[in-house]
C-alpha cells in the first residue's frame, strides 16, 4: 500500500535539473560570448557646430565612434551616459575649458582630455595650470594642418 502513495509523488531529479542548468548556463554564455565584439574607442567631440561635424566625420571614418556636444554644458552628461575614452573640448574661452576640465578630471578621471585650441600661446597657459591641478591634458592647435595630426593626438591618449 506505501508503494502506491510513493509511485504517485513527484520527485526531483537533482542530476537532470542540475544539467538542464549548465546547459543553459552554457548556452547563455556562448551568446554573451557572440554578442561581445571589441569595443570601438568612443571620442566626445565638444566644439562649434561646423568643427564639431567635420571632426566627427573623420573620426568615424577612421573606426572611432562618436557622441558630440553642442555646447560646453552638456559634455558632463554626455560623458556620464555614453562613457567615452577621450573627450575633445574647445578653447574659446579659457576659464571654461579649464573648468570643464577640473570638472572631467574629478567625475571621470579615467577619461583622456585634448583640448582644441585656436588661440595661440594659450596652450602653455592651459597646461600649466591645469598641470598645477595634477590634471594631464593634450593640446591640439587648430586648425591643424592633417588628418593625421589628429589621430596622432588621439592614438597618443590610448598609448
Amino acid at each position: 500500500m506505501n508503494e502506491g502513495k510513493d509511485k504517485d509523488k513527484i520527485v526531483p531529479s537533482t542530476p537532470n535539473s542540475l544539467d538542464m542548468r549548465k546547459r543553459g548556463l552554457v548556452r547563455r554564455g556562448l551568446q554573451d560570448l557572440s554578442r561581445s565584439e571589441p569595443r570601438r574607442k568612443r571620442i566626445l567631440i565638444s566644439h562649434e557646430e561646423a568643427v564639431n561635424e567635420v571632426l566627427e566625420g573623420e573620426l568615424r571614418s577612421a573606426g572611432y565612434e562618436t557622441k558630440v556636444a553642442s555646447h560646453s554644458s552638456q559634455v558632463l552628461e554626455l560623458v556620464e551616459a555614453f562613457w567615452p575614452d577621450v573627450v575633445l573640448i574647445q578653447l574659446i574661452a579659457e576659464v571654461d575649458a579649464l573648468k570643464l576640465s577640473e570638472q572631467l578630471a574629478r567625475g571621470f578621471p579615467r577619461v583622456k582630455i585634448v583640448i582644441l585650441g585656436r588661440i595661440v600661446g594659450a596652450e602653455l597657459k592651459v597646461k600649466q595650470y591645469l598641470q598645477k591641478k595634477g590634471i594631464t591634458c593634450s593640446f591640439l592647435e587648430l586648425p591643424f594642418d592633417r588628418k593625421e595630426q589628429l589621430l596622432d593626438v588621439l592614438e597618443s591618449q590610448f598609448g
